[in-house]
């Protein structure tokens, strides 16, 4: 059974900012929030914050460390936002996104989708698939 709740908290956990060598200088994470066009604009995303923690965050509040604070444009589709991180923190396991604000809609915030992308490795190409 402990096993099982194991897999199940690693299964949630959003990433990982182990496997940076140091020295490296900070680390680039790429955050976006797509908003989708058919939403009313004014829910959109405005303000959030961006923390990491080594530790399920439920369980110890006090290993939440912000890592940024962020606007994000009345746009449709993706908005990116960096997030420097320094490769020397302790290994991340969990992420949490704080929204703060909209941009201006009392009854609701929207988002399509929201993604946290870790550096993309040197020397790689992208690669085109057909699939």
């Amino acid at each position: 059974m402990a096993a099982k709740r194991r897999a199940a908290k690693r299964s949630r956990s959003a990433g990982s900012g182990a496997g940076v060598p140091p020295g490296y200088g900070l680390v680039r994470l790429k955050e976006f929030i797509w908003n989708h066009e058919l939403e009313e604009p004014a829910s959109f995303i405005a303000e959030f914050e961006v923390y990491a923690a080594p530790v399920d965050p439920r369980l110890d509040a006090a290993s939440l460390e912000l890592l940024g604070a962020f606007e994000s444009p009345r746009t449709v589709g993706s908005n990116p936002q960096f997030v420097e991180v320094d490769p020397e923190r302790p290994e991340t396991r969990w992420y949490v996104l704080r929204i703060l604000s909209n941009h201006g809609l009392g009854e609701y915030i929207s988002a399509a989708e929201i993604g946290l992308f870790g550096p993309e490795p040197e020397g790689l190409e992208p690669v085109e698939s057909d699939v």
